[in-house]
């Protein structure tokens, strides 16, 4: 044990900020024998050159209540700590999945089964995943993200976030929880009795803006690509599938490790990414396309109608581009909340019982909203019995990672197979792997990739291969012929010469 003099306040600070501790103060109660102090509770755990805090009080700000103080659960504080051990050492590690704000289940779809749909679920997703990695679904309306976890992942969310769910967001990705981002810009919304064309409205969750601040943005609009997967009707013909572009060549990026040997990926109903500019220009965050359209892509934006029947590509090349689909974000990130008052949290009865608020006599609180200068909490008065706590909010982030793919229809059961082997399944858990820290398994599985497509060629090039396959082989098969019979010509000479002399 390691005792630390804490009756300087700034050694109270010091310590604070070093593991990433709430500092408290509070004023003397005489009347229930408690002298004015100043003091941190928390848990610390270090493993060689790592370390990590799990608080055992934390501070919630409530609608009229105010600030309120709440111990650790016992319950579950013994799982955090497990899970920060497990991430440190790096065995049995958990992966977080965002269970609300209507994400789609890990696993089958069973409302689109019974009104005869294919299921569009995540089953397979589910257990690709479950096979390398523990899946802890987190309702984050009634849960806190979990500090030992090494990555969460958002997947499709289409319902608002409050201000305090972006705040535990923000702040997971501050304390080195890496996220993955699987978005969409559109929520499709089937039509009842499965008659009639599908609608898209616009999402808006207020996700958008956290990834506009740590620095992507997302088109409204779906990437359409001449270079798209092509479906066989069973009339005959063939007909392009527009919205679903074939990815390959160079439009995947094979630098980064987990990257390797993926020659070929078909996405769907993919929203095109951007940088936001000068995002990056401060060096403490590299950015890295992983992913991007063709040259010959268009956006369809507006009135969205994905029906391949009423789909063509626009006249001239003038209006086609290529479109980022896929970037993975690496450094130290700036927190979304600095210089902003920490959130309140939505009240619900279980907040108001176990709230742990300070007595309301003699109590002067502050206006909503008003905070003292450090972050502490409320402004008040000398006099006042407000507990005072610091270091509340973490504005910088530890080494972290963003991935973000704009095209979530990638983790449904029609794009993955239960193998894992297709080059979509194996960029989906590569990306995922390497956001654990696992690139030694992501090069491994990429050995195995079932999808290896031509390289494009053009028609000239084509008819020349064409042309040696066809009479190339059987000219190289008459001059070989010919030299034999010149060598076994020029052999039979040379011995009868020799016998004559």
């Amino acid at each position: 044990f390691n005792h630390q003099d804490i009756t300087d306040r700034q050694t109270l600070t010091d310590i604070g900020n070093k593991y990433d501790l709430m500092a408290l103060s509070w004023p003397a109660i005489p009347e229930n024998n408690i002298q004015a102090g100043q003091g941190a509770a928390g848990l610390v755990l270090t493993y060689q050159d790592q370390s990590a805090s799990l608080p055992l009080i934390t501070a919630v700000d409530l609608p009229i209540i105010g600030t309120t103080y709440q111990m650790a659960d016992p319950e579950t504080l013994e799982q955090d700590i497990l899970d920060i051990m497990e991430k440190m050492i790096g065995i049995n590690q958990d992966i977080g999945y965002l269970a609300d704000h209507g994400a789609p289940t890990l696993g089958p779809d069973r409302m689109a089964m019974m009104q005869g749909g294919a299921g569009g679920g995540m089953q397979v997703f589910n257990d690709l995943l479950s096979d390398r990695y523990n899946i802890r679904q987190i309702a984050l309306k009634d849960q806190t993200i979990p500090d030992g976890l090494n990555c969460l992942i958002i997947a499709k969310p289409t319902e608002p976030f409050s201000d305090y769910a972006l705040f535990q967001i923000d702040q997971a990705l501050m304390k080195g929880t890496n996220i993955a981002f699987f978005s969409d810009a559109f929520n499709e919304i089937l039509p009842r009795g499965g008659m009639g064309m599908p609608q898209y409205i616009p999402l808006d969750t207020g996700l958008e803006k956290l990834l506009a601040h740590y620095g992507i943005t997302m088109t409204p609009a779906y990437v359409m690509d001449k270079a798209a997967y092509k479906h066989q009707p069973r009339e005959g013909g063939e007909q392009v599938v527009y919205f679903a572009p074939m990815l390959k060549e160079d439009t995947i990026n094979n630098t980064p490790s987990f990257m390797h040997n993926i020659k070929g990926i078909i996405a769907m109903q993919a929203s095109p990414l951007s940088l936001v500019p000068g995002s990056t220009a401060s060096g403490d965050v590299t950015a890295t396309r992983l992913l991007s359209s063709s040259k010959e892509s268009w956006l369809m934006q507006g009135d969205i109608n994905l029906n391949p029947m009423f789909i063509s590509p626009p006249e001239s090349e003038e209006d086609m581009d290529s479109y980022d689909l896929a970037w993975l974000l690496e450094g130290t990130f700036t927190s979304y909340f600095k210089d902003k008052p920490i959130p309140e949290k939505e009240t619900g009865e279980s907040d108001i019982e176990n709230s742990g608020e300070a007595p309301a006599d003699d109590t002067e609180t502050a206006a909503p909203g008003e905070t003292d200068p450090s972050g502490a909490g409320p402004v008040t008065g000398a006099d006042s019995l407000e507990v005072i706590a610091e270091n509340r909010m973490l504005e910088t982030s530890r080494p972290g990672k963003i991935f973000v793919l704009g095209c979530s229809q990638m983790l449904m059961d029609n794009m993955l197979d239960p193998e894992g082997r297709t080059t979509n399944a194996t960029f989906i858990l590569n990306a995922i792997d390497h956001l654990n820290g696992n690139d030694e398994i992501a090069a491994m599985r990429s050995k195995q990739q079932t999808l290896n497509p031509l390289a494009d060629t053009s028609p000239m090039i084509r008819g020349v291969i064409k042309a040696l396959n066809i009479a190339g082989l059987p000219v190289l098969v008459f001059v070989f012929g010919l030299i034999v019979w010149a060598a076994g010509n020029a052999r039979r000479k040379r011995i009868a010469n020799q016998f004559k002399s």
